[in-house]
C-alpha cells in the first residue's frame, strides 16, 4: 500500500538507515547490524520501504538511494569494530543491463 503522504517533500535527505542487532544467541551478543532504510516525513513519521520505494522507482533513484544509505551506514560505523549489512534490491532494469 502506498502512502500519499509520503509522495509530499520527498527527497533522498529524510531516508535514512536504521541499525537492526542480530544477535547470537549462544554468546549473548551482537553479531552484526542489519541496515535498514526508513524514510522520515516532514510530519516526523517513519515509513518503511513498502511506503516510499514506488517514489524512487517512478523517479529513477534506486541507485542514488542504495548509495545514499550504504555512504550512511558506513558514516556510522566508521569508527566501530563491529560487521553490518546492507540489502541491495537491484532492478530489472539494472539486472537486464548486467546480463
Amino acid at each position: 500500500m502506498h502512502n500519499q503522504s509520503s509522495t509530499q517533500g520527498f527527497s533522498l535527505e529524510h531516508v535514512v538507515p536504521y541499525f537492526q542487532p542480530i544477535m547470537d544467541l549462544e554468546h549473548e551478543a551482537v553479531w552484526c547490524y542489519e541496515c535498514l532504510a526508513r524514510l522520515i516525513t516532514p510530519g516526523e513519521f517513519t515509513l518503511l520501504p513498502n511506503q516510499f520505494l514506488h517514489l524512487l522507482e517512478r523517479d529513477n533513484s534506486v541507485a542514488k538511494f542504495t548509495a545514499t544509505i550504504f555512504h550512511r551506514s558506513g558514516e556510522y560505523f566508521r569508527d566501530i569494530n563491529v560487521a553490518w549489512n546492507i540489502n541491495i534490491r537491484m532492478s530489472k532494469t539494472i539486472i537486464w543491463l548486467y546480463r
